[in-house]
């Protein structure tokens, strides 16, 4: 029997994949869903996928039932969201639209398919600045969703 490494590369292919059919553009400009960072001449909105952090641990079930492959990985998953508009309070409410988005998706399905044990939105940072030209308004929201799976 093989023991799989991680869920990670699974987890973030399904909700790559859910959000890419899940999230839609907004009227007023374009959607962009990536796997990672894209380069220059983005979309108005950008969805990537970013940075996770892991930790796994012997896991134990109750009553003995354990073998020595049994491990518990959790990890959070770093979801980028960037809106651009020309001013603060639209730009800001679309970015939030977009994690709303995100998080539907997520407690919607919190096993991810069956990959995992549980799911949950965890965190969200917001910061608005101007653009490196002052032309327009950039809101970048960071989240977090962390993950439990077994091994």
């Amino acid at each position: 029997m093989t023991i799989p490494v991680s869920t990670v590369p699974a987890a973030k292919a399904w909700l790559f994949g859910q959000l890419t059919t899940n999230l839609t553009a907004a009227t007023d400009a374009t959607l962009g869903v990536t796997y990672g960072p894209s380069g220059v001449n983005n979309p108005d909105d950008m969805v990537w996928l970013g940075d996770t952090q892991r930790q796994a641990v012997p896991w134990t079930m109750t009553g003995g039932l354990t073998v020595p492959q049994s491990m518990q990985e959790t990890y959070d998953l770093t979801v980028n969201v960037n809106c651009y508009r020309s001013d603060a309070e639209t730009v800001e409410a679309r970015a939030w639209v977009l994690v709303a988005g995100i998080e539907d998706t997520v407690r919607t399905d919190p096993t991810f398919g069956g990959l995992l044990i549980k799911s949950y939105p965890n965190a969200a940072q917001a910061a608005v600045a101007w653009d490196e030209e002052f032309k327009g308004l950039l809101c970048s929201v960071a989240m977090t969703i962390s993950c439990l799976a077994s091994l």
